[in-house]
């Protein structure tokens, strides 16, 4: 999948910063100075983090950097040219602003972009990997802001992401929404699920950030790899019974791996979807949020008992049972993950049929 697009108003905002840039310069060459254009050049290096990928925080700094070396080369030429290096110092603090406040990803964030009733039902096909989702908003405006999916087809095979921040509001919001414009790139990108997994750390470590996250990719024959990063595990569905899925290692959440080891070794586990076998994945709010007499919601007997339902008739049902058992005491969201491979023979629904939506609604319905 490409990288998202750039919103218009950005492209306006580096225009107007480049001329600004220009027309101080040339003032500056104008008024005859000594080494016209220098000072006022270095408005320039403040605005690169306008057109390089750079965390906010690092706008900053390069911000702060430029600024105090502007003052310094330009303390001896004040009575020669104090509008050129005062027009520059003012440039300077306004682009800082400019690449802090535009330093966040450009794209939507799909929570807002998606109906209440959208985001509570989703399904998926891509090849035969078959995903189905049901979300429970904790909130009345029905909009989820701290756990989200992604899943997408890759050069490398159908790559889910599912994350649960911690927080709520319009700042999960914008994390959620960074989270998933990184995890867009680093998906197609990279072949290994753990130099995923290590990249995305060391991108939310860069913003003082951290997610639970499960990572999973998903082969044509149903081989399926997970790494789990602070995550509940996800239980494996077969005849009738559920039980968690037996993880090689459990990592920290996301943007913490250099809390426990700066070379933490990241281990795959591999399960083998075969045609009735199933992998229910969940966020917390899904099995550890308890009702009015503090009883967890069982999730593994439930998902046993309706293994031989349909995946999006199993998903209806245990969703209406979990809203029923959290009442109006809900103070998580919670997110329900169903996978299946279908037979190489009956893999005939493609992405954006009738029979099932595109790989990124998925995105789009929870993010």
């Amino acid at each position: 999948m490409s990288q998202l697009p750039v919103p218009r108003a950005v492209h306006a905002v580096r225009a107007a910063v480049v001329l600004g840039i220009a027309l101080v310069m040339a003032l500056d060459i104008a008024l005859r100075a000594t080494h016209p254009g220098v000072v006022a050049a270095l408005a320039g290096v403040a605005a690169l983090p306008l057109f390089l990928p750079s965390p906010r925080r690092r706008s900053l700094v390069t911000g702060a950097a430029t600024f105090g070396a502007t003052l310094l080369l330009g303390m001896g030429h004040w009575r020669d040219r104090p509008i050129v290096i005062g027009a520059t110092l003012i440039n300077i603090v306004l682009i800082t602003a400019l690449a802090r406040y535009l330093g966040r990803p450009s794209a939507p964030c799909p929570a807002e972009a998606a109906e209440p009733d959208h985001l509570r039902n989703a399904s998926s096909w891509i090849g035969n990997v078959r995903v189905e989702m049901r979300a429970l908003p904790a909130d009345s405006t029905g909009r989820m802001t701290a756990d989200f999916c992604d899943l997408r087809p890759t050069p490398f095979g159908v790559r889910l992401l599912v994350v649960d921040f911690m927080g709520k509001g319009t700042e999960t919001q914008e994390k959620a929404a960074s989270l998933l414009y990184r995890w867009a790139r680093v998906a197609g990108e990279t072949p290994g699920l753990a130099e995923s997994a290590r990249r995305l750390d060391s991108l939310l470590a860069e913003e003082d950030l951290f997610a639970k996250a499960l990572l999973i990719g998903v082969a044509d024959d149903g081989t399926t790899t997970l790494i789990c990063c602070g995550h509940p595990p996800p239980l494996v569905v077969a005849d009738g019974s559920a039980h968690p899925l037996s993880l090689v290692s459990l990592l920290p959440p996301l943007g913490l791996f250099d809390l426990v080891d700066h070379d933490i070794p990241i281990y795959a586990t591999t399960v083998r979807l075969t045609p009735g076998r199933r992998l229910l994945l969940h966020t917390d709010g899904a099995s550890d949020t308890p009702d009015a007499k503090g009883a967890l919601y069982p999730l593994a007997s439930r998902a046993g008992a309706l293994d031989a339902l349909d995946p999006g008739v199993c998903l209806d049902r245990m969703a209406g049972e979990l809203r029923e058992h959290i009442g109006a005491s809900a103070r998580d969201e919670a997110l329900l993950l169903l996978i299946e491979c279908a037979p190489q023979a009956a893999a005939s629904v493609a992405p954006g049929s009738p029979a099932g939506t595109s790989g990124g609604d998925i995105a789009d319905a929870a993010a």
